[in-house]
This record gives structure tokens, sequence and C-alpha cells, in this order.
């Protein structure tokens, strides 16, 4: 047998004598023990590694509760949905010489409409355990791209269960016991080892990418209905596996960037700050948000960073202007102790007229232009220390020559 860095000893019986250990290397959990099996019998593996998987309540807009009597059958149909998206949150593996499979997390997917599937496409199980047998003993590798996925970064525990199983048996979850780690899996997310939550602090899911990395997080969400749109709900899906956006820039040999929120990280000092990336909370954008931001270093060493300007759409469903666009447009700071601050924050709803931001090369002044009965008006914002202060308006301005927005996405 292999020599492991980790190892706890578990027993689980059934009909058949099944002894297990678990362990962990570099490419992933290792079960090894002994079971006897015949041509007809299976080890079977069942392992997940969250203890309760919460989700909102039943809507098709956003968290309040939707009225069953609106769409009877659209209700049992995601109460339906429900129970085989949570399902893919474990993992069932028969395994035998020539043989292995999972029998669970796959079978609820593919049990899933096309529309489902989409939503769920994250959480399709992938990879599958390798194993060795000798005579009566058995070396099982799950890889870590296999692992279902977890709802926190320091696994201290698995619910795992190991039987010996007859190959006709229908596989039916059982209660999985809880089976301490010692030491625990230590996972990081993001080269700033931020929270495993949302940008709003909400609890989040992640997979598990090695034995230090977990990727991929997302949190089950409802449909966010914005500018003025509601989804019906012969569309909607309740809920759905909504991507936890992060930014991660390396902007020094041992710096890195992370948000939203921002996070600083220099060699192993992370430094965490409350400040959130556009378009920020209660706001969905409209355009692709940016893989890194531009920045500008300041003589005191103090570093200016821009996130957009964008677009972006209020998440609302009625009201004045629920459709219209808003712009953003953040500045914040970075000081070499690694402190976070905002340095100019503009969020504008434009409705009936023009708008344009521009940001002088050196960084030393930003201006917002609108135009209303074809005439463009400015205000412009100049750098005082860390921060823009208002420093003059023009309301008969020339127009913007070197515009920063798109045009705004209908």
């Amino acid at each position: 047998m292999m020599a492991f860095r980790r190892l706890l000893l578990i027993g689980v019986l059934l009909s058949f004598t099944c002894s297990a250990q678990i362990a962990q290397n570099s490419r992933g959990l290792v079960l090894t023990g002994s079971a006897q099996l015949s041509p007809t019998s299976r080890i079977e593996i069942w392992l997940s590694l969250t203890d309760k998987i919460e989700m909102p309540p039943i809507s098709w807009s956003g968290d309040d509760e939707t009225d069953e009597s609106t769409g009877a059958q659209w209700f049992k149909d995601q109460a339906i949905y429900r129970e085989k998206l949570k399902a893919l949150f474990t993992r069932a593996w028969r395994v035998a010489p020539g043989v292995k499979e999972e029998v669970y997390a796959q079978v609820a997917f593919e049990s899933m409409t096309g529309a489902q599937q989409a939503a769920a496409v994250k959480l399709r199980p992938s990879g599958l355990p390798v194993a060795k047998f000798s005579q009566a003993s058995y070396e099982i590798s799950i890889p870590w791209e296999a692992l279902p996925p977890t709802d926190r970064l320091r696994i201290e525990s698995v619910r795992l269960a190991v039987n010996v199983i007859e190959v006709d048996r229908a596989p039916r979850r059982p209660e999985l016991p809880s089976v301490a780690l010692n030491p625990p899996i230590e996972l990081n997310f993001t080269s700033c080892h931020k929270a495993l939550e949302t940008s709003a602090g909400k609890p989040a899911f992640a997979l598990v990418a090695s034995s230090s990395t977990a990727e991929g997080a997302f949190a089950l969400e409802n449909e966010r209905t914005c500018c003025g749109y509601s989804a019906a709900p012969d569309i909607a899906i309740s809920p759905r596996i909504a991507p936890v956006e992060n930014l991660v820039q390396r902007i020094g040999l041992t710096e890195f960037l992370c948000g939203s929120p921002l996070s600083y990280r220099k060699g192993k000092v992370v430094t965490n700050a409350s400040l959130e990336l556009a378009p920020g909370s209660g706001f969905e954008p409209l355009e692709a948000l940016p893989a890194s931001l531009p920045s500008h270093r300041l003589p005191d060493g103090v570093r200016l960073f821009r996130d957009g300007p964008l677009w972006a759409a209020r998440q609302q469903t009625s009201g004045e202007c629920a459709a219209c666009p808003w712009a953003h447009l953040l500045i914040f700071s970075l000081t070499p102790s690694g402190e976070i601050a905002r340095a100019l924050d503009l969020k504008e709803r434009v409705d009936d007229f023009q708008y344009e931001v521009e940001v002088s090369p050196d960084w030393q002044t930003v201006t917002e232009f609108k135009k209303r009965d074809e005439v463009w008006a400015s205000k412009s914002y100049c750098l005082r220390g860390n921060v823009y202060e208002p420093c003059g308006e023009n309301a008969h301005s020339a127009a913007p020559k070197h515009g920063l927005l798109h045009a705004p996405v209908e």
C-alpha cells in the first residue's frame, strides 16, 4: 500500500465485510481497505462535502416567494428540479475490477430538462475514481475534480459511506455519517484568499481544484429582474447557479488585487476592504466585466485603479425609468501599506440625455459630460491628494473627444 500524509480509519458494514481508510495525497482522496467481492457485487462509495444545502424560496423574481396559484405546474416543476439539483452535491461511485461509474448525480443530471441542465452544467459530475485490487484489498483514488461541491474552505469532515452491494441494487442515498479529517483540508479561494461568499456576503459553494485551491465559486440564487422586465414562469428556473465573479489581478511580483469586495495581498499579508467594484450590489452589468483594471502610480507611491466606466441596470421590475441604463465609474487608491480607499465614485442614471466620461492621461482630472437639447455640459473632478474633488462646471462645454463609455446596451 502507498504511504499517505493524512490517514483516518473508518469502518462501515452492510451485508458484506468492508473496511476503509481515507487519506489524501497530491491528486485527491484515497480509500484503502479490504472487501469481499463476488462477480456480482460492487464497492459503493457515497461522498458529500456539504452538510446542508439552503435554497431561496421558489420564485421567478428575486427572493420573494411566488404565489403558487400564479403558476401551479411551474411550481411543481421547480420542486422536482430542486431535488435533482440537491443530488448534484453528492457523488456515488460503484467500483469493482474493470468497473467504475457514478450512479447518483449523473442520473439526476441526465433526468433534467435541457434548460435545467444548461443552468446546472457547472455541477455535472466530472472524473471517475481509479481503482487497484489485490486479492481482498483495494485502493481507490478519487481525483479532486471528481469531488462534489464544497460549502467551506476548511474541510474538517466529510459525509462518507463505503459499502459492498449487489450490482442489481438500485442506488439509494443512505444516511451519510460525518467522518472527521485530522488535519483538515485547507483550501484557498483566489490569490487573495477571499472568503467563500458572494459580493453581498451570502454563503457560496466552490469546486475543489487541488489540495489547496478552490475555484468555480457559485451561489444558488433566483432570477434577478432588471430593466423593467420580469421573467415569465415558463422560462424561469428557481434557483439558478449564479457564478461568484471575482477579479484577480497580479499587480506586482508578490502582489494581488482581488474583488469584489476589494482585497489586496502582498506576500502572505491580506488586507480586506468593504469597497465594491462596479456596478455594485443591486445592479446588473450590461457588458462584460473587465479582466484587469488600469492603474496609475502617483509620486508618493500611491496607486490609483480605475473600474469602468461601464453600463449597468438596476435590479427592479417597475418604477420610474426602470429600464434606464446607469453609468458607473469607480477610482480607488491603494497605499504602499495596503490601505484601499474610494477616490471617486460616479453613478448616473441616463434617461433623456447623453452621457460620457473622460479621464486625463495623467489621471489628474476626471470630467463627466451630459448632453441635453444638443448642448453639452460638463463637470470636472480634480485629484487632491488621493481623492477627487469637484473643481469646475461648464454649462456650454465642448463635446467629449476621448470618452471611455461605449454605447449603452439596449
